[in-house]
């Protein structure tokens, strides 16, 4: 597996920029194999702050016609409007706001700052580890 990107933090991509920041390249003795691996590294790719197409990915990834190579890019009417069927999108987005809600509660709470200035003067960075936990109705726990 390898992952190209050259984008870093504080780049900006222009609208006039080609979509594709990154890729994820696979191989495998046969397209089953280097099918499963992508699945797998696409699996456990995590991307926080912007809108991905990783899920689209997994489901094209899955789907019998790309397994078979048989593909056809014209439009299906069948299937406008909806890249990735609405029961395989996930509860992440709801976890994520439900996060992003709580710590912004947190962090208004306290002023708009965790600590005050004279706390962290001299201070060395320390990285903090939150646990959040969910149950979406019964469907098990996300974390």
């Amino acid at each position: 597996m390898r992952f190209d990107d050259g984008v870093r933090e504080g780049d900006a991509i222009s609208p006039f920029y080609d979509s594709m920041i990154a890729k994820l390249i696979v191989h495998g003795d046969t397209r089953e194999q280097a099918l499963a691996r992508l699945d797998e590294a696409l699996a456990h790719t995590h991307i926080v702050g912007l809108a991905t197409n990783v899920q689209f990915l997994r489901h094209v990834v899955r789907s019998p016609s790309f397994a078979q190579a048989n593909l056809d890019t014209r439009p299906d009417p069948a299937r406008r409007g909806r890249a990735v069927p609405a029961g395989e999108r996930g509860p992440a987005p709801a976890a994520v706001a439900a996060v992003a809600q709580a710590l912004l509660r947190e962090r208004a709470s306290q002023g708009g700052r965790p600590r005050s200035a004279a706390a962290t003067a001299g201070a060395r960075t320390v990285l903090v580890v939150r646990r959040f936990e969910f149950d979406f109705d019964g469907a098990g726990r996300a974390s």
